[in-house]
């Protein structure tokens, strides 16, 4: 593979390394969306009619992580939907052994945090609370692991009291990049099926990064009930800049899925945008917001507006795209950029580091919206 065609298929995020046409790519964002309106589906029924390669489009949907959602919706509001039977079958059947998966998964966990929740505040974030609370649909997203925060005072007693339940943190060489980071402790549950883990964070994001005031996020906290112990979600705003941030944080996982999340919260709960764009500039992160909405600005141009209230977004210099993405470049970007997300912790971070690292961050998603240069 050339040079170029490998960097493109290593950032062309969400769609552009499948090379979708434009039917397929508007029926992949509208059908990846939970829920859908009649006239969505009435539009997603006259889009199929267009549509020329299915196994590209299913191609891309697995990988860019919404599979199952149009596996629910092939096998409910979409299910005379034109599409060739085996993929239809194929795809109902990820959505019904992930929604499987995921109760199993959950139900063995929750007696684990249920137990911290007992004599703790746990805020319950990630894949746990979108299937459990927003989505309410545990089939329609994948999830690695379990994510809660605790307050920080609170960890050290956590940590003794899931050790006394068997759970421990995991020794193998796969895991050192979550051991390593600064925000967080994973815990690992094994089962005879497979290995259940839990990060148990005492922040949102690695530290020295992003600089939240977490007085202030456990002062606006929401109870939710889906467990045996009253748990809680961050309130509306700030749990929508937290889900904004993380899409912009963690660019080598970038897919249309995180982006969904992001407009699923932005549809689902009132938005107060105003104490979001305050919050960022408290929270020192309105780079990362500014990434955020070039991202989203090819997709979902209304919500890019709504997270920075800007008509126009910042075009990608060539010349720094260049400079940053040349082959000979390549390997020392990709270690610098990588690095502060598995490896960096407080004690190496300078401010010129950071600097770096959204001058870095700001190229690569100018990247990712634009494909690579001729």
């Amino acid at each position: 593979m050339a040079s170029k065609d490998k960097l493109r298929w290593v950032f062309a995020k969400p769609h552009f390394g499948f090379k979708l046409d434009e039917v397929s790519s508007e029926l992949l964002n509208l059908i990846s969306y939970y829920p859908l309106t009649e006239d969505d589906c009435k539009k997603a029924f006259g889009l199929a009619e267009k549509m020329v390669d299915w196994d590209i489009f299913f191609s891309c949907s697995e990988n860019q992580k919404t599979i199952q959602t149009i596996g629910y919706h092939l096998d409910n509001d979409l299910s005379d939907l034109k599409v060739p039977e085996l993929m239809k079958e194929k795809t109902i059947d990820k959505y019904k052994s992930n929604l499987a998966f995921n109760i199993i998964r959950t139900e063995k966990i929750m007696r684990f945090i249920d137990r911290i929740a007992k004599d703790h505040e746990v805020i319950i974030l990630k894949g746990l609370l979108f299937n459990e609370v927003i989505y309410d649909n545990p089939g329609l997203r994948s999830m690695v692991d379990f994510d809660i925060m605790v307050r920080l005072e609170d960890l050290e007693n956590i940590e003794k009291l899931l050790k006394e339940m068997g759970l421990n943190r995991p020794r193998e060489k796969k895991f050192a990049a979550w051991e390593n980071r600064s925000h967080h402790l994973l815990f690992e549950y094994k089962t005879t099926e497979a290995s259940l883990l839990i990060e148990v964070h005492r922040l949102l994001f690695t530290e020295g990064i992003i600089f939240p005031d977490y007085n202030d996020i456990w002062k606006n906290i929401i109870p939710v009930n889906f467990s045996n112990e009253t748990m809680y979600r961050m309130d509306n705003e700030r749990l929508c800049l937290y889900t904004i941030l993380t899409l912009a944080m963690q660019s080598f996982a970038i897919n249309l899925r995180r982006l969904i999340d992001i407009v699923t919260i932005a549809n689902s709960f009132p938005i107060n945008w105003d104490i979001v764009r305050n919050l960022a500039q408290k929270w020192q992160a309105n780079n990362f917001l500014e990434i955020a909405a070039l991202i989203m600005k090819s997709y979902y141009p209304e919500i890019s507006f709504k997270i920075t209230k800007q008509v126009s977004l910042p075009s990608f210099d060539k010349k720094v795209f260049n400079y940053y993405f040349d082959e000979k470049n390549y390997r020392f970007y990709k270690y610098n950029f990588t690095f502060h997300r598995h490896r960096l912790n407080a004690y190496f971070l300078t401010e010129k580091k950071v600097n770096y690292f959204k001058l870095l961050s700001k190229s690569l998603f100018n990247a990712i919206l634009h494909g690579y240069p001729d």
